[in-house]
């Protein structure tokens, strides 16, 4: 077979269960489920860390957090090979078009690629005119409701790229990040209230609402009781992101479509983590090894003549997608370490998935909490961010292991998290707890690149995101 084209498409902070094809019963996904029904869905999809750069350190090596070094103001390492390298060694045309800082050049993600593009970064004006005109422009569109986070401006740039700078005698990687999930959640016209009952708008408290929808992680700091109305409706604007992005997902295929490329292109579609909804007591995606934060959606569609799984239930993760291409694009696995599996035409179920999710927390205080914290003078247990956390589960329990000694031990066999006593599952917990020391390496000892260098704009970006 000949080298297909490849599409990695990663949605940030999007859990699996708000996904229609993955049984969500508001319609969010309409484009996503074609591309489902075309390839293979991966029920039993998770993360190996639940914020954005470890996440995807994992998704662009194959390797877990505590191999990668990706973790709190650390680099990828030169010595680790990312997709796009690998690919370009073996003749691929490359670009990668992305909307979140935390997933380009400040992490060392952008390595590889022939052209990056920092889409988040906006279109440099000419002048000053230029840029005085551009940003009213851009003002009254987000006061209207047409703006987006960048969803719009990536489709713009893939289909440029694809009509006037795609090379016709290789094939190309691209790797597409969108961030509309993200908080803060305010989704574009005409899908910001398509989600949204409006019995349950006009009883909830709008200010409470508005607030936690441009930062939840406010709900660590402040006194916020939410009531049903209130989740119900930061749920429903979580949706209508999803909606939005899902439509750019449909562009995507339409300019495959169009220029003929769609049956020849492998296309994922993933995401590097989750979100709370006040679920375990959490909000936002920090310091929890919990479900709603792990669990994540895996969709790949096959270039054409391939065989494939309509559906796998079985346990795969984001380590899994760097195997995967590798193997499609014809790059030998045997000289590359991974700690993932080949996703590659649906092969013996036994020896093909892992036996164990695993994934970490490598314990850090959000900036965005530190500074809120001293600026309200109020105090706030740091131990529940700081504290390292692992988890590794089985068909049958959830294991979390933590740094102060704690642990917890879940059964998960009903789809749900429910806490077991430890001392009634100490052999239980014995047997997961050496599963888990087998897979995890210190932190300390993981590969570590240079420490990131924020400059203005990238700290301009991070606010914008509350992660400063």
């Amino acid at each position: 077979m000949h080298k297909p084209n490849v599409i990695l498409i990663s949605i940030d902070t999007l859990r699996a269960d708000h996904l229609s094809c993955y049984g969500y019963q508001q319609k969010t996904t309409p484009n996503i489920d074609k591309i489902a029904c075309e390839g293979t869905i991966f029920k039993q999809n998770y993360s190996t860390g639940v914020w954005t750069p470890p996440a995807h350190a994992s998704m662009l090596t194959g390797l877990y957090v505590s191999e990668h070094g990706v973790y709190g103001e650390r680099r990828l390492s030169s010595d680790i090979p990312t997709t796009a390298e690998k690919l370009r060694e073996h003749g691929y045309q490359t670009i990668g078009l992305v909307n979140n800082s935390q997933v380009g050049e400040l992490v060392g993600l952008d390595r590889g690629h022939e052209t990056f593009i920092e889409v988040w970064k906006g279109e440099k004006p000419r002048s000053t005119l230029e840029r005085i005109a551009k940003g009213v422009v851009r003002r009254a569109r987000r006061k209207i409701g047409y703006e987006d986070m960048g969803a719009s401006r990536t489709n713009r740039l893939f289909k440029e790229w694809i009509e006037n700078h795609k090379d016709k005698n290789r094939p190309f990687y691209a790797f597409l990040h969108y961030i509309e999930p993200h908080n803060p959640l305010d989704p574009p016209r005409p899908y910001k209230n398509k989600h949204l009952d409006r019995n349950t708008i006009l009883s909830a408290d709008m200010n409470k609402v508005k607030k936690v929808a441009q930062n939840p992680l406010i709900c660590f700091i402040e006194d916020i009781p939410l009531g049903n109305n209130e989740i119900e409706v930061l749920k429903g604007l979580y949706d209508a992101e999803i909606e939005y992005t899902d439509s750019k997902i449909g562009e995507i295929a339409d300019i495959l479509k169009r220029n003929q490329l769609y049956d020849e292109t492998m296309i994922i579609i993933t995401a590097d983590h989750g979100e709370h909804f006040g679920e375990h007591g959490l909000w936002s995606h920090t310091a929890s090894l919990h479900k709603e934060v792990l669990h994540i959606p895996l969709i790949i569609k096959y270039p054409r003549g391939v065989d494939y799984l309509k559906e796998v239930n079985e346990f795969t993760q984001l380590v899994d997608i760097f195997p995967t291409v590798m193997e499609i694009a014809g790059v030998s696995l045997d000289k590359l370490y991974t700690s993932g599996v080949s996703l590659m035409y649906g092969r013996d179920i036994e020896n093909n998935y892992h036996n164990f999710i695993f994934a970490e927390w490598e314990g850090r205080i959000p900036y965005y909490i530190q500074s809120k914290a001293k600026e309200s003078g109020r105090p706030v247990d740091f131990n529940k961010f700081t504290r390292q956390m692992a988890t590794i589960q089985d068909k049958q329990y959830k294991y979390i292991w933590k740094s102060d000694g704690s642990v917890e031990l879940y059964d998960i066999t009903n789809g749900k998290e429910e806490i077991q006593d430890i001392a009634v599952n100490r052999d239980i917990i014995d047997h997961m707890h050496h599963e888990l020391f087998r897979r995890k390496k210190p932190l300390e000892d993981a590969q570590k690149g240079a420490t990131r260098s924020v400059d203005e704009e990238i700290a301009a970006n991070l606010t914008a995101l509350g992660y400063m």
